[in-house]
């Protein structure tokens, strides 16, 4: 620390603003570790420890795997025309699903318990189910369709034995969902028979009533516009069979997610409901394409097409269903909803019937374009042929109607009979490829890996824990803590006077050390203790020595024309060290030659006396009350260096405000400022008492000790405030106390102070 020079007109320099300082962010964290250097070593110590711990007092767990493959599921009854069966493989999340599934675990444990007997140590019934519940795993394999379950245990036969039952559960629990998925199918397959059938019968009826009466043969057909008209005729009933076979997978779709979804509410996600301009651009482009296609089919069907239509054609084709792939992309798209109501696994199975419904719906779309293109032309047909006979018509209608209703009963019966197939001979979606086998060896813990993510952990956790504990530390650490609370000037640094003093001859710690303490007075032992932290016990080298004297040289350069001789030193709250400054300050100025008295005005808790081993009384309260003349009541504290005298506080005062603002008081600070060259008073602290206030009107100068690490700013801004409130002339503060193993910046010169002396 510098020496402080006062200006020309006897005021302090103004302390250095926060922001004119540029702080180095690098030095302010070596600072912060060295700081919290034991803070950091402790979190470390207890995360390094307890993870070592709970790894070698664990026991050995052991795996044991099976693989299944995954087979392809047909996730519905079919498609519309001119659209090729797909199937889905289920994703992963579905089997997860049934292995969590409360029918899997009970089946599982209730198999588990058939075989417990066979165990040499059975886990306990209780633990069963937690063991099914928590211990087993699915994964995806390496390979494609492929998934690995697995099964963790402390016993490698209970790990074989939960591995295998889980993985025949597993199977047997897929098999009756896709028999329950089955069922369905094949009773809505049925329904829907017995509606084609009974169409089917009606119409067979309907004809065969019409040839008794109107008495037509088949020949009818032999004339070319019957001929025409029938072409077309049957051309729209093809339309219309495929559009009534489209709208029954349709209605599959919708039945299917509806399943999924929990008979809940769905998404929107309708090609007739969604109308946005993406999607109505789409329609539009796809309706043209269909038209262009169908005329080029209509040409290359008539003979009149050439290679280069044939080809154009296919472009065509190409281009329609790129269309139709976009159409639906922008409407599931667009129309995309959460999937909260959706069991877990079944999100993606969802998606994917969404889409095959937005297809089929659009398949339908184009089929009834199809059906009103169709039936225009045969409309403009008989504008164009009024003389066909109305039988001819007739007979053309009941025979299309028939051939749609055939087709479509063939349809139903066929996949009415590939349903209950699957379901009598289905595997559930799931083969077990490779079974499980007993583990020979545990799982490796991987200690070296682990301790060393501790270590990173442990570390990064102490840097977090003393980082959180400088945050919310609201002690003074360091100088510029005081200059920027405070706008004080710091006067001193002065560092712990601890164990570990450097004595001024060899011969003081074997004599402290010789001393029996157990044959002496309580009062003259605590009197050692107390006079161990005088600076005249340490080397004239020493930092601490060093520190009061830069004190001692800031106070007598504040006003060098006019010195301070009254100086009132006090503090926030107590044990902040101000009694063993004043001492050790006393001494400082008896050792330049200085004429100093040291007088204790700590009327409430003296303790000056204990430093300096003498007796309390007489002192300051005797000569105010006692007329006791001041050189009886002031005791001389001298060495072969230097001589000084001490006033100690005496009896206490009942009273001890009504003392300090008596006139003898004051008659005595004046006496002694002109007997001595400088006169320091101990005062109580300024929070808990008003006796420094009552003082400090008396004295040139006050001096606040603030302990580092140790007193509230609140309670130091709100003591300087009281003191100001006085117009007292605060000099500055002394951070005291300064633990110079915790810092390292601001506290370096105490290292090169050592440096440069060297120590004895």
């Amino acid at each position: 620390m510098q020496t402080i020079t006062a200006s020309n007109n006897g005021h302090l320099p103004a302390p250095a603003k926060p922001e004119a300082r540029q702080a180095n962010p690098f030095r302010a964290y070596v600072d912060l570790i060295y700081r919290r250097k034991w803070t950091i070593i402790v979190v470390f110590i207890i995360v390094l420890a307890s993870t070592a711990i709970y790894n070698l007092t664990q026991p050995d767990v052991y795996l044991a795997k099976s693989v299944l493959m995954i087979e392809s599921q047909n996730v519905s009854m079919g498609t519309g025309a001119g659209m090729a069966i797909r199937e889905n493989v289920r994703p992963l999340g579905f089997y997860q699903a049934v292995l969590g599934s409360r029918p899997f675990r009970e089946q599982a444990v209730k198999n588990f318990m058939d075989h417990a007997h066979e165990l040499p140590q059975p886990p306990s019934p209780v633990d069963v189910p937690q063991l099914f519940s928590q211990n087993l795993s699915l994964t995806k394999a390496q390979y494609l369709d492929f998934i690995e379950l697995g099964a963790k245990a402390f016993d490698p036969d209970v790990a074989y034995l939960l591995c295998t039952i889980a993985t025949q559960n597993l199977k047997n629990r897929c098999q009756e969902i896709e028999q329950e998925e089955t069922q369905n199918e094949v009773s809505f397959i049925e329904n829907q028979i017995l509606l084609a059938r009974g169409k089917l019968e009606e119409a067979d009826r309907s004809l065969q009533q019409f040839k008794d009466k109107a008495n037509i043969s088949v020949a009818i057909k032999d004339g070319d516009i019957v001929s025409q008209l029938a072409s077309l005729e049957t051309k729209l009933g093809e339309v219309q069979a495929q559009r009534e076979m489209a709208e029954i997978n349709l209605q599959s779709y919708e039945t299917r997610i509806k399943q999924i979804h929990g008979n809940r509410t769905t998404s929107a996600v309708d090609l007739d409901v969604n109308q946005s301009p993406e999607v109505l651009r789409l329609k539009s482009e796809i309706t043209r394409l269909e038209q262009q296609y169908r005329e080029l089919t209509e040409q290359s069907n008539s003979g009149k097409g050439s290679l280069m239509a044939t080809s154009e054609n296919q472009e065509v084709l190409e281009k329609l269903n790129a269309k139709k792939r976009q159409l639906v992309q922008a409407i599931v798209r667009s129309s995309a909803a959460p999937q909260e109501n959706v069991e877990a696994g079944q999100a993606e199975l969802s998606q994917s019937l969404e889409e095959k419904r937005v297809m089929e719906q659009l398949n339908i779309f184009l089929l009834r374009n199809r059906e009103v293109y169709y039936s225009r032309l045969v409309e403009n047909f008989k504008q164009k042929n009024p003389n066909i006979v109305d039988r001819a018509m007739e007979f053309t209608r009941l025979s299309r109607a028939k051939t749609v209703y055939e087709n479509l009963y063939s349809f139903l019966i066929e996949r009415g009979e590939e349903a209950k197939i699957k379901g009598a001979s289905g595997t559930g979606g799931v083969r077990i490829i490779d079974p499980a086998t007993r583990p020979l060896n545990p799982i490796p813990k991987n200690l070296h890996q682990t301790l060393l993510t501790a270590t990173l952990c442990g570390l990064a956790l102490g840097l977090v824990v003393a980082l959180a504990k400088d945050k919310f530390d609201n002690s003074f650490r360091v100088e510029d803590d005081v200059t920027d609370t405070l706008a004080l000037p710091v006067l001193g640094l002065i560092p712990a006077i601890e164990g570990g003093i450097i004595p001024r001859d060899g011969g003081w710690r074997a004599r402290l050390s010789s001393l029996n303490l157990k044959g002496i007075s309580d009062q003259a032992a605590q009197s050692v203790k107390f006079s161990e932290r005088l600076i005249i016990n340490l080397s004239p080298k020493d930092p601490i020595v060093e520190a009061y004297r830069t004190l001692r040289t800031n106070i007598a350069f504040l006003n060098p024309d006019h010195p301070i001789k009254k100086l009132l030193i006090t503090s926030t709250v107590p044990s902040e060290g101000k009694t063993l400054t004043s001492a050790n300050l006393a001494i400082s100025f008896a050792e330049i030659g200085k004429k100093v008295a040291l007088v204790d005005v700590d009327l409430r808790r003296p303790s000056q006396h204990n430093y300096f081993n003498i007796n309390k009384t007489p002192g300051l309260t005797n000569y105010l009350y006692d007329d006791m003349p001041l050189h009886e009541a002031m005791h001389e504290y001298k060495t072969s260096h230097f001589s000084l005298h001490v006033l100690p506080a005496g009896k206490l005062p009942p009273n001890p405000v009504q003392t300090l603002t008596s006139t003898s008081m004051r008659e005595l600070i004046q006496v002694l400022s002109q007997e001595y060259d400088i006169v320091i008073l101990d005062s109580p602290p300024l929070i808990s008492v008003t006796d420094p206030l009552l003082l400090a009107a008396q004295v040139d100068g006050v001096l606040m000790i603030i302990k580092a690490g140790s007193t509230p700013r609140e309670a130091a801004s709100q003591a300087l405030g009281k003191l100001r409130t006085t117009k007292a002339n605060v000099l500055g503060a002394v951070l005291n106390d300064v633990d110079v193993s915790q810092g390292y910046g601001y506290y370096r010169y105490y290292y090169y102070y050592r440096y440069y002396y060297g120590e004895e």
